[in-house]
């Protein structure tokens, strides 16, 4: 990532207390940066880093919301809807029931794993079946696409980048 830039890199994966270690220890010379996929603050790194690293220590500069590029993309607000997230997750799913049972419209940062037809697969499983399901891919991207399905046909919905999905009452 970022081949023309010449600075020291670090991939994060499951190296977090080595990075946090290295940024320590680093910032006392060197200017920092931490660049994250994602909404900072928003179900990311942002939580540790400034709990770990302090919040002083921090400039925290955001994009556009992926969760409101897709509610702009619905035409939905989304001042009344409740959020979560399955990217990078094994064990969220009964959270994920109870949050589309109760709520009127659920947004959902997905990943390889947790696709949109995987979500549709779960919440049929569990009886849930009045649902419209938004999948919006690739948001603010040339390709990007927004699909609207019932749960039912979500369950054939193939995507292939970034994406979002939307839950709502039908």
């Amino acid at each position: 990532m970022f081949p023309d830039i010449d600075a020291k890199k670090m991939i994060l994966e499951k190296n977090y207390k080595i990075m946090v270690e290295r940024i320590s220890a680093w910032r006392s010379t060197k200017q920092v940066v931490v660049l994250v996929s994602g909404d900072p603050c928003f179900f990311s790194y942002t939580k540790m880093l400034t709990k770990d690293i302090g919040r002083e220590s921090c400039l925290i500069i955001p994009g556009i919301s992926s969760m409101q590029l897709a509610f702009a993309a619905i035409g939905e607000c989304w001042d009344d809807a409740c959020f979560m997230s399955l990217h990078g997750r094994d064990t969220e799913y009964a959270e994920l029931v109870k949050k589309v049972r109760e709520q009127g419209k659920v947004g959902i940062l997905t990943d390889h794993k947790n696709t949109p037809a995987i979500i549709a697969r779960r919440l049929l499983e569990n009886g849930i079946r009045e649902r419209r399901m938004f999948v919006c891919e690739n948001l603010s991207l040339p390709d990007e696409r927004v699909h609207e399905a019932d749960l039912v046909s979500a369950l054939n919905i193939k995507t292939n980048g970034l994406v979002v999905v939307i839950i709502t009452k039908k």
